[in-house]
């Protein structure tokens, strides 16, 4: 596991750019609006329960990622994890979003 120093500093690198892509995005075409609003993300943090709790490389890949979120953060309450690829950061890097109802 990561040191809670790497992770703070990924969880603000990832939580920068999550404000930085709308920010700097043109406007989405009318299809990939209708399947944005699908997503539990597209209502926003404090409305859907979700929340980053930061980021890590996991060359595991999705399944591992997701399995270890809900592991690491079942004891403080949340329900769910969800991992998100970024390989704009790196090839194995995912966004680790977690749920609380």
């Amino acid at each position: 596991m990561k040191s809670w120093r790497t992770r703070i500093a990924v969880g603000l690198a990832a939580g920068a750019a999550a404000v930085a892509v709308p920010l700097t995005a043109t406007s989405a075409s009318a299809d990939t609006a209708a399947t944005d609003s699908l997503s539990p993300f597209s209502m926003g943090a404090s409305a859907s329960g979700w929340e980053i709790a930061g980021g890590e490389s996991y060359p595991q890949g999705e399944a591992y990622c997701e399995a270890q979120a809900k592991e690491d953060y079942a004891s403080q309450g949340y329900t769910d994890a969800d991992c998100v690829p970024n390989p704009e950061i790196r090839p194995d890097f995912y966004t680790i979003w977690i749920y609380h109802p």
